[in-house]
């Protein structure tokens, strides 16, 4: 506990009585302590500091007068002032006292509670939700926003199109009035519906079962099969009669390998750095049907061990004190202000409070929700001028209940729910 010291001259031997108070006390009311002095002269006498200096400026003030001054206990518990220090009744100043006053400026406090925050990584993979259809054959592009972080590095990508070979066929209408014999015929070249242009260079194998067609298969696997051209039916002037139906046939050409006009890959080539937000992703050009749909996924922060930065000691009572965040995720501590200059460039660092004047809770985990796993809890413990923001580790199991095991800071509590299969729940009450 911290002291103050207050100087003073006595001029004669015996017992001096001091009373003091701070300006949050009572008014009038003092606390006295007892000095006997044996040789007069300068000296002095020491009065604890209750609160923290942390916290605020501490005012305090009161009196010394010798004993001698004094007439007898009656008139000092008359007047206030008691020949025992632990008398509750301490109260005035006496007439013949010196009085003084002395302000306790606040201490900067070199634990601070800080928020670290995930703040840039680069991309680790980026994800085709969907290719789209309708782009054209000049080579997609693509787009990836410039990193937001000073010192990043652009991201870059490849994409390709689908290699549009024809490898089968679906959805197939037979439709009627087919004036051919039954059976198959070889190597007719496909049309668009209603007998449109030459879709490709595919050819099929035709089968016809009372002038409806009952089967088509791919006789010569073709190139440049679109997307977009899903109904296709047979050229009917390349048939042995070929005469029209009444109905055509209709059915889709399948390209396992992807539609020409389709985004069929994209591939990160340069995963950049300094991406505070997930960018964005799309590609140059604007297709005549839907967009492709690409998502980029995020790589993580470095790993960050939270023994670097705190202030004080440490209790490890199970587990490891470290935390690997997603992007813009944070993390909470009583950190030495003095060591966050070695944070690594990926993370920020933004003071948010005074550990030492924090308000205190006790705290209960609770993990009998969950059936497998375990998770890893981290906090500091209160300030004590002995030990300081303690940071606590520990683990918790499925099933397991921690009760008020410690009075903490609330705000640095982080939860790592690791491999539990159900949400920690977490209750507070008052410290006591």
């Amino acid at each position: 506990m911290a002291k103050l010291t207050i100087n003073f001259n006595a001029n004669t031997t015996g017992i001096h009585y001091i009373g003091y108070r701070t300006h949050m006390d009572t008014v009038d009311t003092f606390t006295v302590l007892q000095k006997v002095i044996t040789t007069p002269g300068s000296t002095f006498v020491e009065i604890p500091v209750d609160g923290s200096l942390y916290c605020r400026e501490l005012h305090y003030s009161g009196y010394i007068i010798a004993g001698c001054q004094l007439q007898d206990e009656t008139t000092l518990k008359d007047t206030g002032v008691v020949a025992a220090a632990d008398d509750a009744d301490a109260n005035k100043i006496p007439d013949a006292a010196l009085t003084w006053s002395q302000t306790l400026a606040v201490q900067t406090d070199p634990c601070i509670e800080t928020t670290i925050v995930c703040d840039n990584v680069p991309i680790n993979t980026l994800t085709l939700n969907d290719g789209g259809s309708g782009y054209g054959l000049t080579g997609p592009t693509v787009v990836i926003p410039a990193p937001t972080a000073a010192g990043g590095v652009q991201a870059t990508a490849t994409a390709s199109y689908g290699d549009g070979i024809a490898t089968g066929i679906s959805n197939l209408v037979g439709g009627s009035g087919y004036a051919e014999a039954d059976g198959t015929q070889l190597g007719i070249p496909l049309k668009t519906t209603g007998q449109g242009a030459t879709a490709c260079t595919t050819t099929v194998d035709v089968t016809f079962t009372g002038g409806v067609v009952t089967g088509v298969v791919i006789n010569t696997a073709g190139t440049l099969v679109n997307s977009t051209e899903l109904d296709y039916t047979i050229d009917n002037a390349s048939l042995t009669v070929g005469t029209a139906p009444t109905t055509e046939a209709t059915f889709t050409v399948l390209a396992t390998g992807g539609y020409i006009d389709v985004i069929k890959t994209v591939t990160l080539t340069n995963p950049g750095s300094g991406y505070q937000v997930i960018p964005t992703i799309s590609i140059s050009e604007t297709p005549s049907g839907t967009a492709a749909n690409i998502t980029a996924v995020m790589e993580q922060c470095p790993s960050l061990n939270m023994l670097t930065y705190m202030c004080a000691t440490s209790d490890t009572i199970a587990g490891v004190p470290t935390r690997v965040l997603d992007l813009l995720s944070t993390v909470t501590i009583c950190s030495d202000v003095g060591t966050l200059g070695t944070l690594d460039a990926q993370f920020a660092a933004t003071q948010v409070g005074n550990c030492k004047c924090k308000g205190c809770e006790l705290v209960t985990f609770d993990a009998t929700g969950a059936t497998s796993g375990t998770g890893t809890i981290s906090y500091h413990r209160c300030w004590d001028e002995a030990n300081g923001e303690v940071l606590v580790t520990r683990q918790i199991s499925s099933g397991q209940t921690i009760t008020d095991v410690d009075c903490i800071i609330p705000e640095t509590l982080n939860i790592d729910e690791g491999t539990l299969n159900a949400s920690l729940v977490v209750t507070y009450k008052p410290c006591v």
